[in-house]
């Protein structure tokens, strides 16, 4: 009898496993779908060099800067920092500034970093840490 009890209750770890990998194939198709919607052109560079960020840093009041948020972060020969600086018409100048002023902030703790700089809807500039590179041999 103990035995039938304990099969009984095995359909709720099954119901729950099955609901769980719904969830997840459901949440990774549509972070797909609108990563690149329609309205705008596919770009093959984000999808092919850049991993899934593990963290994201953006700048603004009462945020903690660069150099204190990449010292928090777990950091291995894999890491490496994307910054991404999107401008609007006429204020390329900035964005460089901008980017180059955080790519010498990681550097100077160590962290590899490249930059990516291109025209956009909007001035924004933020930077992702993926665990993108082979492990050093």
């Amino acid at each position: 009898m103990a035995l039938l009890r304990h099969y009984s209750n095995s359909w709720q770890l099954i119901l729950a496993d099955l609901s769980l990998i719904l969830f997840l194939v459901t949440a990774a198709a549509l972070t797909s779908s609108q990563r690149y919607p329609d309205s705008q052109p596919y770009n093959a560079f984000e999808e092919a060099d850049l991993a899934q960020a593990q963290s994201l840093y953006r700048r603004g009041d009462g945020l903690p800067s660069l150099e204190e948020w990449l010292k928090e972060q777990p950091l291995d020969t894999r890491a490496s920092l994307t910054i991404v600086a999107e401008h609007t018409v006429g204020k390329e100048k900035a964005a460089w500034i901008t980017a180059r002023e955080m790519a010498e902030a990681a550097l100077k703790l160590g962290v590899r970093s490249r930059v990516i700089i291109r025209q956009g809807a909007r001035d924004d500039v933020y930077a992702s840490l993926a665990y993108d590179q082979l492990a050093a041999p």
